[in-house]
C-alpha cells in the first residue's frame, strides 16, 4: 500500500520513509478522516464509503461500499458514484487551498544523523533530505551556540566544511549565536528525489558545551545524535521533544541513560516536532 501512495499523497499524510506499512495506513486514514468531516453530510458518507473510513463500510468490494451509502442515504449507486466524484473535487480543493495557504517548504529531513566529539572539538552532520518541490537547488541550513557564559563557543570563529554533497555558499549571520549557511546541491532535485550531504562542523574556541540537540524549524523524520566522551560523562540525560527554554532547566524530569565506563552514548528519535528540542545533555 506505502509504495503505491506516491510521494504527494505521502507527504500530505506526514508518511515518512521510516513508516511501516501499519504506520503509513493509519497515517493515511487519519488525513482522509480529517478531510471527510469538512464535507456536508452526504458527501462525507460518499467518500467515507469510498475509502473504508467507518468500521461498518469496510467491505471488500467497492460496489458493496457503494450499497453501504446508497442504503444510508436513499439513492440509487450510480447517485452515489456521482457524489464520489464530487466529494473527491471538493477535497482536492480543499487540500489546494490548504497548500496555497501554507506553502509546501522545498524540501525536508528524512534522516539526520549527528555525531559530536568532544575530544576533537568536531561535529559531523550527514543529512538525507527529500525534495517536496521541483528543482530544488540549495539547502539552508543553520546552528545555534550557546553563548560562552554557558559553555558554548564564539560564533565568529565557527568552520563549516561540506564533505560531500554539494559546495557552501557565503554564510549569512542571523543572529549573536546562531549562523547560517546554503549548501549548493551538485545537482538539483525534482519532487521525491533525496539526496545526502555530509558537513564538518568546527565550534569557535570555547568550553565543551554540556549539551546538543536539534530542533527542527520543519519535517524530520529521523534524527540520531552520538556523543563521544574524552572521559565517561557522570550523567547523561534524555531530551525527548522539550521546549527550547526548558533544555537547560534541572527540575524537569528526563530519562538518564547508562552510563558506566562507556566514553559514547547516542540516541534515536523519531518523527519530530517542529520547534521542539531532542537530544542529550550531560556532566
Amino acid at each position: 500500500m506505502k509504495s503505491s501512495l506516491g510521494h504527494v499523497v505521502g507527504a500530505l499524510c506526514g508518511i515518512s520513509a521510516e513508516d511501516d506499512e501499519v504506520k503509513a495506513r493509519a497515517k493515511l486514514l487519519s488525513t482522509l478522516s480529517e478531510l471527510a468531516a469538512k464535507l456536508p453530510d452526504d458527501l462525507r458518507i460518499c467518500f467515507t464509503a469510498a475509502f473504508a473510513l467507518a468500521e461498518d463500510a469496510r467491505l471488500p468490494f467497492y460496489l458493496e461500499r457503494l450499497e453501504w451509502a446508497g442504503t444510508r442515504l436513499g439513492r440509487e449507486v450510480r447517485t452515489v458514484r456521482r457524489r464520489v466524484d464530487e466529494s473527491l473535487l471538493i477535497v482536492a480543493q480543499m487540500v489546494l487551498a490548504q497548500r496555497a495557504r501554507r506553502p509546501t517548504p522545498p524540501w525536508h529531513t528524512s534522516e539526520l544523523k549527528t555525531t559530536v566529539s568532544l575530544t576533537g572539538g568536531e561535529v559531523f552532520e550527514t543529512r538525507r533530505v527529500v525534495a517536496d518541490r521541483a528543482g530544488v537547488t540549495e539547502l539552508d541550513l543553520g546552528w545555534s551556540l550557546t553563548s560562552p557564559d554557558d559553555g558554548g563557543g564564539d560564533v565568529d570563529g565557527v568552520r563549516v566544511q561540506v564533505i560531500h554533497g554539494g559546495s557552501l555558499v557565503p554564510r549569512s549571520r542571523k543572529a549573536s549565536a546562531r549562523i547560517a549557511m546554503t549548501v549548493r546541491l551538485a545537482e538539483p532535485l525534482e519532487v521525491g528525489q533525496e539526496t545526502e550531504i555530509s558537513l564538518r562542523i568546527i565550534p569557535g574556541i570555547g568550553s565543551p558545551p554540556a549539551y546538543y540537540v536539534c530542533t527542527p524549524h520543519g519535517r524530520c523524520d529521523r534524527f540520531t545524535l552520538r556523543v563521544v566522551f574524552p572521559v565517561p560523562p557522570r550523567r547523561v540525560l534524555v531530551l525527548d521533544g522539550v521546549p527550547a527554554v526548558e533544555v537547560q532547566d534541572d527540575l524537569a524530569p528526563r530519562r538518564a541513560l547508562p552510563v558506566g565506563r562507556a566514553h559514547e552514548h547516542s540516541a534515536s528519535f523519531t518523527d519530530l516536532a517542529a520547534h521542539l528540542s531532542y537530544g542529550l545533555r550531560w556532566c
